[in-house]
């Protein structure tokens, strides 16, 4: 499994080694920015990167129902759907709205400690909000859950 990212400098460097403990064999970044992404320039990228891999899975950003509302992030996900629905199965995450919800039991801490890597996080990380991601009360789940929002290949 490889990981694409779509920032590049700080933020690029500071995914590696979250992504390496996670078990990504290797982190590609796209080089397309960080704070300032560009929804078309993406969209180009990723419509690229899926003529070049065919992935059949893809996860992303939810830039609709998100409750992470980080501009990056909803283009980036915006950018991905653009890209990638129809010609590959998606899950979104962040999202208000998971049709899927996966038991994360077995690789709780692993995914805390990849968290509490992001340097730039590690003050939200304290506060309590990044464990949303992974333990998402707000969409109705309870536990070591993630709750995604599945777009199906058409």
């Amino acid at each position: 499994m490889n990981l694409y990212l779509v920032q590049h400098g700080e933020a690029k460097r500071e995914e590696e080694d979250p992504a390496r403990r996670l078990g990504y064999a290797e982190v590609h970044p796209l080089d397309l920015g960080d704070g300032r992404l560009a929804e078309k320039e993406a969209t180009s990228a990723l419509e690229a990167l899926h003529d070049s891999m065919r992935p059949d899975l893809v996860y992303a950003p939810e830039p609709v129902h998100s409750f992470y509302l980080h501009p990056d992030h909803l283009a980036a996900g915006r950018a991905a759907l653009s890209a990638f629905q129809g010609r590959a199965e998606m899950r979104l995450y962040h999202t208000r709205r998971p049709d899927l919800r996966v038991d994360i039991t077995a690789v709780f801490a692993d995914k805390r400690a990849a968290l509490k890597m992001h340097r730039s996080q590690r003050l939200l990380l304290e506060a309590g909000r990044l464990m949303t991601y992974i333990h998402p009360a707000w969409a109705g789940v309870r536990g070591k859950v993630e709750g995604f929002r599945s777009v199906p290949r058409t």
